[in-house]
């Protein structure tokens, strides 16, 4: 395997609050399992205030935005650090990436990640994001007597995270691996939803083929405070990757949350890539909590040297009604490989 580091510099979108698994997760099925999984993603029980790629506590990468946020089997993924470690020790490689995202009237910051893989049979990776809104949502709690909701609220907000995971890809051909993952968030508001908390959680991923990973994940919450809705709820989140042929992927995430049930969210995507040298990239996320539906594309530009990535959002709102389509969300990757 190739042995790389990657700078990345990024304007840029989201993926879903840190205890609040960043866009769903996966998408696999068999027999009885199938029924199980589509009647979980037809239940829309309790709703929540973000969406499935919305992640104001870690953002994705203009890659992933372009795939709606289906890269929990992607072991390139560094964001794979905190949501399930065990797919990034399947390959072996050194990565370090630094983000910059932009998100017009909403959010700013920067993320930086790290991983080794390489060493040996164990691998090891760090996280630290940084990000900034000027009106984070408040809760009806929350909200002022004279403010109305949904009209603003002056609520600026900063949100930290650190993070890391650890794996174990036994062998020489890394077909199965297990993984440990934990995050620490915390948030400080100028008026309300200050928050902060630990999750922690475990994973497995493997490669029954060259074409094909799968992997699992759960997630807990632990020494919560002030923690809204979703971020306290633990989470079952799967993924596949399927490498059709060499220049065309599909990938499926899902992810559920155990109490309550409140429906299974969704993303699909699939990324061919153009003579080797452009991708292009669509997919469609579901967010099951409050109905919503999003669509990502994304391309880019890929060599031996540089990598320029650039991927939009576009979340449609509920399923029903005529509210909710928000202004896109833009981001702009730049890696150099070396």
């Amino acid at each position: 395997m190739q042995h790389r580091k990657i700078i990345q510099v990024q304007n840029h979108r989201s993926q879903r609050v840190f205890p609040f698994p960043p866009g769903a997760s996966r998408g696999w099925a068999r027999g009885a399992g199938v029924g199980a999984l589509l009647s979980a993603l037809f239940v829309p029980g309790v709703p929540r205030a973000e969406s499935t790629v919305v992640d104001p506590t870690t953002h994705g990468g203009a890659t992933t935005l372009g795939l709606a946020g289906a890269t929990r089997a992607d072991a390139g993924d560094l964001d794979n650090v905190w949501r399930g470690s065990a797919v990034l020790a399947l390959d072996p490689r050194y990565d370090i990436v630094a983000d910059g995202f932009l998100d017009p009237g909403t959010w700013k910051g920067f993320k930086v990640a790290a991983r080794d893989s390489r060493t040996g049979a164990f691998s090891l990776g760090l996280l630290y994001s940084f990000a900034y809104t000027a009106d984070f949502p408040m809760t009806a709690d929350e909200l002022p007597g004279w403010k109305v909701p949904g009209a603003g609220s002056d609520n600026s907000a900063v949100t930290q995270h650190v993070a890391a995971g650890a794996g174990f890809a036994p062998g020489d051909e890394r077909r199965v691996a297990f993984g440990l993952h934990g995050g620490w968030f915390w948030r400080r508001a100028a008026v309300a939803g200050e928050a902060s908390g630990l999750r922690v959680g475990a994973s497995v991923s493997g490669r029954p083929a060259d074409s094909l990973t799968l992997t699992l994940a759960g997630t807990l919450p632990l020494l919560l405070d002030g923690s809204r809705d979703g971020e306290n709820l633990p989470w079952v989140e799967a993924g596949a990757r399927w490498q059709v042929v060499e220049p065309l992927a599909l990938m499926a995430d899902a992810a559920l949350p155990l109490r309550p049930v409140d429906g299974l969210d969704v993303s699909l995507a699939t990324e061919g890539t153009i003579a080797a040298l452009v991708p292009v990239r669509i997919g469609y996320s579901r967010c099951a909590g409050d109905v919503r539906h999003a669509l990502g594309a994304g391309t880019g530009i890929v060599s031996e040297a540089l990598n320029l990535q650039y991927g939009i959002w576009i979340d449609l709102g509920p399923g029903t009604g005529a509210a909710g389509l928000a202004a896109p969300r833009h981001a702009l990757s730049l890696a150099m490989q070396f």
